[in-house]
């Protein structure tokens, strides 16, 4: 059994980093399409704020033409993703998060490129192309790099990209709050080097994504949500139920976890139920075993309970799903000037068809790469990319604007 066991993992571990899946090579001008800003807006009241790459991906459930954000994480944390995509007009294959199409964005500015940590594997072989030898740390980064970084703290802070000695791209395995502290070390040891996502903490937690969202004065593109601690009582499903006003189905989350762990999906008449499985007053759901067994063995001190958000179906293998949109995007600042660019994005497909057999409302609704026959995103139709690409970048653009509001008054 033993023996059974490691060759399966053996063969999950080959397909997982040597498996490069046969994407499609994009011409000059393709990339350069690719490359195009979404948006480009100006506001004098940022004219002082930092100049800024932020690269992030939103989750979204989109429904002709309307739409809400029910997560976003920062971009070169995001997991990989092949599937095909307009670019141009043609049909490509690409993987997200699109590191060739950064790539060719940050290109532009020619500066050096670093990245510190670890690499994201397939799709990043384009982005090589722009970047010196990877390193592990920051502290490799300044030994392998250190005619550069003598009396650094003596030049001026840079006004615009290009400005910079260099753009450094910071990826680990898993981000925890001590992860964090060599960032910040080094964005304040030296400014004029840019860090990317260096503003992007408000991405590395839903709680944290609601309220910007909130303070943008942009709660319509976000669900109705709660936050509350996680401890059961005989009243918690009923006030729930009263914040959150008429809801019929409801997301249990916690507040930072990814990969849709601990995210369970419940109605409203058995969310009483539900919450007393999640804190181990009653026994395991067996249906929900996945999402229940986080919560009683990480035991976290909060949860969030927002409004379950529909999708338009889509339609896979003759079966009718209700997927969640992944985006990716840019947001870019110089003096003022703020530059969305919303790269691409796919359809992430539940482990079931909406009208499958199953007691678990989970996974019908919740996507979840580990739990799919396929790892493959559902193209995306034309017009609904288009679509998305026009309603999204406004939003984007507003958040942002907080974002570096707040950039300012930190600095």
């Amino acid at each position: 059994m033993i023996f059974f066991k490691l060759i399966i993992f053996s063969i999950y571990l080959y397909k997982t980093l040597f498996s490069i899946p046969q994407t499609s090579v994009l011409s000059a001008e393709d990339l350069a399409v690719a490359s195009e800003p979404t948006l480009i807006t100006f506001d004098q009241k940022l004219v002082n704020a930092p100049a800024d790459i932020t690269f992030a991906v939103a989750d979204i459930k989109y429904n002709q033409g309307n739409f809400k954000i029910i997560e976003c994480g920062a971009g070169p944390y995001s997991g990989l993703r092949e599937h095909q995509i307009y670019i141009n007009n043609k049909i490509h294959r690409q993987i997200s998060p699109y590191w060739n199409i950064v790539a060719h964005i940050l290109k532009k500015y020619s500066i050096p490129v670093w990245l510190v940590g670890n690499s994201p594997h397939a799709n990043f072989t384009y982005f090589e192309q722009i970047t010196s030898k990877k390193q592990s740390t920051f502290d490799d980064l300044i030994h392998h790099q250190s005619p550069l970084f003598p009396d650094i703290t003596t030049i001026p802070k840079p006004k615009t990209i290009a400005e910079h000695k260099g753009i450094v791209i910071h990826r680990i395995g898993r981000r925890t709050p001590r992860s964090d502290e060599p960032c910040k070390m080094f964005k304040k040891k030296y400014p004029c080097f840019m860090l990317l996502n260096s503003n992007s903490n408000y991405f590395s937690s839903k709680a944290a994504t609601y309220r910007l969202f909130e303070e943008a004065g942009l709660h319509n593109f976000i669900p109705r949500y709660a936050i509350y601690p996680a401890t059961y009582t005989k009243t918690l499903a009923q006030k729930i139920l009263a914040d959150l006003g008429s809801v019929e189905k409801l997301i249990i989350k916690p507040l930072n976890m990814l990969r849709a762990i601990g995210v369970g999906v419940t109605t409203a008449e058995n969310l009483d139920a539900h919450l007393q499985h999640m804190f181990g007053t009653q026994s395991y759901a067996p249906y929900e075993e996945k999402s229940i067994g986080y919560w009683r063995k990480h035991k976290p001190t909060h949860f969030i309970a927002s409004e379950f958000v529909s999708s338009q179906p889509f339609l896979c293998n003759n079966k009718k799903y209700e997927p969640t949109l992944r985006v990716s995007f840019l947001m870019m600042h110089e003096k003022g000037n703020i530059a969305i660019h919303i790269i691409g994005g796919c359809w992430q497909i539940p482990p079931r068809a909406i009208n499958d057999r199953t007691e678990s409302l989970t996974q019908c609704y919740a996507t979840d790469p580990d739990r799919h026959e396929t790892d493959e995103g559902g193209l995306i139709a034309l017009d609904d990319l288009n679509k998305i690409k026009s309603l999204l970048a406004p939003v984007l653009a507003q958040v942002y604007k907080i974002i570096l509001e707040k950039s300012v008054i930190l600095d």
